[in-house]
């Protein structure tokens, strides 16, 4: 399979995904009432504020606690107790070396084009001076280091890796901090193959967390263990 049948290939798998998920709602046509739109289109059961008051005893037991609270969580939220909160760095380097030849080569590519358009939308710094002693400076300094969230329970998304990570190493970022879920048949709670692999592609700037909660915590504190 081509590069370019295997990102078709993906495309049409995310739509389908979407198509069962997602539900449409068409209000062309209508004149609603401000009332009426807000029964007619959904909002979310929780908010802001109720969504802070469950993570934060979380956030306190990982900070208390460490390694032990992430991989109690871990085994709560995802069902495995990791081995390792980080996937080691020979597990992605081997996930790398023996992707099928044509993902390699579809990621790569999608790496190379993201990449590259980032890279135009990165802004300049510029100086103008204005008078003896006078000058009006504008400088755009990266942050040093950034977390990512890449989904990954129920399906394989590695161009989430790319469409996260591209632009943060585009923007000048060091250190990226990568959290997505583990694998359900993998007994040591690793995430699918395809994601470190993806990750150890972009090169040796990031490290990634296993876990949905846990690993969004471990991104948050970067707990040792």
């Amino acid at each position: 399979m081509s590069a370019r049948a295997y990102l078709v290939g993906h495309s049409y798998y995310t739509q389908t995904m979407a198509e069962q998920i997602i539900r449409t709602i068409d209000v062309r046509g209508t004149s609603l009432s401000r009332a009426e739109l807000l029964e007619t289109v959904p909002r979310a059961q929780m908010g802001v504020s109720q969504a802070e008051e469950l993570v934060a005893p979380i956030l306190e037991a990982v900070k208390t606690r460490g390694a032990a609270a992430l991989r109690d969580y871990a085994e709560k939220f995802d069902h495995v107790r990791p081995r390792n909160l980080r996937v080691p760095v020979e597990a992605m380097q081997h996930a790398l070396d023996t992707l099928e030849p044509h993902v390699r080569a579809a990621i790569e590519e999608s790496v190379s084009r993201i990449r590259a358009v980032c890279q135009s939308q990165v802004p300049q710094d510029f100086s103008t001076p204005l008078a003896d002693g006078a000058r009006v400076s504008q400088r755009w300094i990266p942050v040093e280091r950034v977390g990512l969230y890449v989904p990954g329970g129920k399906a394989v998304y590695p161009t989430s890796v790319i469409m996260n990570a591209v632009p943060a190493q585009a923007a000048g970022v060091e250190s990226l901090a990568i959290a997505t879920p583990p694998c359900a048949d993998n007994p040591d709670g690793l995430p699918n193959a395809t994601i470190f692999g993806d990750v150890r592609n972009l090169g040796r700037r990031g490290s990634l967390c296993c876990g949905r909660c846990s690993g969004c915590c471990n991104v948050c504190l970067w707990c040792q263990g």
